[in-house]
């Protein structure tokens, strides 16, 4: 659960009245990220942080004027000058901080419950134009809640919403409305813990599993064959099940942050799971087999009546080609590709964009 909306709804169901400012916009070197958030309770109490002490006592001023005129307000800070006189930032950056009371705390302490419960969901905000400032919807499982009053816009908060709750981020975007006007939306993601579902306990899965605990990952190993799935060879995963990827998945809910990788190879077990997991909103679908197994399996989903369009989400061959040969090095090249997928990526060459090593930046 996350502790700043544990908080939210902690104060909000004592009876107070709260503001939520959250960082919309950063440029150069900032202290915290889009998406940091300061609640500030109308007796002046605080939690959380956008700035690292920096702006707080600033925002919680204007919180307090948003609690009592029941309007968001968009503030902006810059660079503090060397007198100490403005209220600013002395990292030499710059953020942009949205403050919400009355609605906007109601709002995140009703989606709560499908953040306990581990349900990806997003809240897109408007920022600009400033007649709009403040007009919200969420979007969970798949479906957006609410309307920002035009179509167009709600497409471009869905799609954005799907892709950023794959890779955390929360992020402010430029879209274009039904009427060809820019607006700039702000996407706050509260995403589930990435999850690993691998499907067949064989020995690609066994370094797999060490990868994906390595990245952060959870994982799950399912396969109804005791033989494979034990704890002495899958001693790092954190759940093992027993049983037919059927039954696992009728009581599982497959979201955005779920990386589904089949390798039993079998299939009796490959295509009933490729088949269900195709119509949910898993991050990644691969599948483990050569070219000529992946074309026969395609053509008996498709005579199942899987579309196309479904099938093309299926990753198979899996994993990106940096020439495996043993399982460890299989292992390494699916987790990439899952990797990838995970921050919409292609895999491709560093050498070959214009970017450079991410730690190295």
């Amino acid at each position: 659960m996350d502790e700043i909306l544990e908080k939210l709804e902690m104060w909000r169901n004592q009876g107070q009245d709260v503001a939520v400012a959250t960082v919309v916009k950063t440029s150069g070197s900032t202290p915290r990220g889009e998406g940091a958030k300061l609640l500030v309770r109308g007796d002046g109490e605080l939690a959380g942080s956008v700035s690292g002490g920096c702006v707080e006592t600033d925002v919680a001023l204007h919180a307090q004027e948003v609690l009592e005129a029941g309007r968001p307000r968009l503030v902006s800070y810059g660079i503090s000058d060397e007198m100490g006189i403005s209220v600013g930032l002395a990292c030499g950056g710059s953020i942009e901080v949205l403050i919400e009371g009355g609605q906007a705390a109601s709002d995140r302490t009703a989606i709560a419950d499908l953040v306990r419960r581990e349900v990806p969901v997003a809240i897109g905000t408007i920022l600009r134009p400033e007649e709009l400032l403040g007009q919200r919807v969420w979007f969970a499982r798949g479906e957006i809640n609410g309307s920002l009053g035009d179509a167009a816009l709600n497409r471009a908060f869905s799609d954005a919403a799907a892709r950023l709750l794959r890779s955390g981020q929360s992020k402010t975007l430029t879209a274009t409305g039904s009427n060809g006007d820019e607006a700039e939306l702000f996407v706050d993601t509260y995403s589930a813990p990435p999850t690993l579902l691998i499907f067949g306990a064989v020995h690609v899965a066994i370094p797999l599993t060490k990868y994906a605990k390595i990245l952060g990952y959870r994982v799950h190993v399912i396969d109804p064959r005791g033989v494979f799935a034990t704890r002495e060879r899958f001693a790092e995963a954190d759940d093992l099940f027993n049983e037919q990827p059927e039954d696992y998945l009728a009581r599982t809910e497959i979201n955005e942050n779920s990386y589904v990788v089949v390798l039993t190879h079998d299939p009796k077990f490959d295509e009933p799971t490729l088949k269900h997991v195709l119509s949910t909103r898993a991050g990644y679908v691969g599948a483990i087999g050569s070219r000529k197994t992946n074309q026969d399996r395609m053509a008996r989903l498709e005579a199942q009546g899987v579309s196309r369009d479904l099938l093309a989400r299926i990753h198979s061959p899996i994993g990106l080609d940096i020439g495996s040969q043993v399982p460890e090095e299989i292992a390494l090249a699916i987790m990439a590709e899952v990797v990838a997928a995970r921050y919409g990526k292609a895999g491709t060459p560093l050498r070959d964009t214009a970017g450079g090593f991410a730690g190295a930046r």
